[in-house]
């Protein structure tokens, strides 16, 4: 069982669907007074909110960021990473979506920006070996 707390420190408890987001509904005649509503919910209920089935990922991958050894592995390959998606912007036109399609955007996304990464070897591809082998 989940729950959550809006910043008028009211808690409701969540569902879990069966996709594994987590929804939450908090109760509208506890909003409808509440003097932080203007700044918590522009609808005519309560506060709603819901959370992707990856949300325990990527709030793990969020502190990770924050602790010494990630800035450090990420300093060392951030210049070839960034380099490479610039010269990649500037001559493939890779911010320009000329499909309308989900399916051919990912596939020409996939087709310029994973490829020319796959390639690279050494220590600079060594950051994304060690996170993906440790599960984060």
């Amino acid at each position: 069982m989940g729950t959550a707390q809006c910043p008028g420190n009211q808690q409701t408890v969540g569902t879990l669907s069966a996709d594994g987001r987590w929804h939450f509904k908090f109760v509208p005649e506890v909003c409808a007074d509440c003097p932080l509503r203007a700044r918590c919910c522009t609808g005519q209920g309560g506060r709603s909110l819901t959370l992707g089935a990856h949300y325990a990922e990527l709030e793990a991958a969020r502190l990770r960021q924050q602790t010494e050894t990630f800035k450090e592995e990420y300093r060392q390959h951030r210049g070839g990473i960034e380099g490479c998606l610039s010269a990649l912007v500037r001559g493939q036109g890779l911010r320009v979506n000329r499909y309308t399609k989900r399916a051919a955007s990912e596939t020409t996304c996939g087709r310029y920006l994973w490829l020319p990464l796959s390639t690279f070897s050494g220590p600079r591809a060594g950051w994304l070996d060690s996170a993906r082998s440790s599960g984060t």
